[in-house]
C-alpha cells in the first residue's frame, strides 16, 4: 500500500535530508584474515599500507568538509562545558 511504501522510504529520505551531499569511500582490507582477528591489538605498522593511505584521505576529507555542530541559536558544540 501507499502507506507501507512511505514508511519503507522514510529512513532513506531522512538520511538524504540530513546528509544532502554524499561521497563514497572504498577501503581495502586493513590486514590479512589472521591479523584481522586481533585487529584491536594490531599496531598501525602492521596494517596494509594502501588501507592506511585510504584512511588518511578519508580523515582529511572529513576534517576539511565537516562543519562545526551547533545548537539552536548557533552556539558551537565543542565538548567543553562552561
Amino acid at each position: 500500500t501507499s502507506k507501507n511504501i512511505q514508511e519503507y522510504n522514510l529512513p532513506r529520505e531522512c538520511i538524504r535530508n540530513y546528509f544532502p551531499s554524499r561521497k563514497c569511500f572504498v577501503f581495502d582490507r586493513p590486514a590479512d584474515k589472521q591479523t584481522i582477528r586481533n585487529l584491536e591489538q594490531v599496531a598501525d605498522s602492521q596494517l596494509d599500507p594502501d588501507f592506511v593511505k585510504q584512511t588518511q584521505k578519508f580523515v582529511q576529507y572529513v576534517y576539511s568538509t565537516a562543519q562545526t555542530k551547533t545548537l539552536k541559536g548557533g552556539q558551537p558544540v565543542t565538548g567543553r562545558s562552561k
